[in-house]
């Protein structure tokens, strides 16, 4: 799937409204997308790229572990929550 730099804009402005609080413009950046493309799809993957970009970015090439580090924290978070011992 390609991905144009608007696409990576509006992945970037909606990671800022989901910082800020600002549901309002996550929407509008939602529906933006979606009416201009038919879909989400573009913005998602965007959205992933921009991701692996800033891991990349931070730890380099072990990028992809802190991902997958980050995925096995929430797995266990949501193995947690489903067993009902959060405290």
């Amino acid at each position: 799937m390609s991905v144009t730099l608007f696409d990576r804009i509006e992945a970037l402005r909606a990671a800022l409204a989901v910082h800020d609080g600002d549901r309002e413009e996550l929407h509008r950046v939602i529906l933006d997308c979606g009416d201009r493309y038919g879909g989400i799809d573009r913005l998602i993957y965007a959205m992933a790229l921009e991701l692996d970009f800033a891991y990349g970015c931070g730890f380099g090439d072990s990028g992809p572990d802190q991902i997958n580090s980050l995925i096995e924290l929430h797995q266990v978070a949501l193995d947690v929550a489903a067993r009902g011992d959060v405290r």
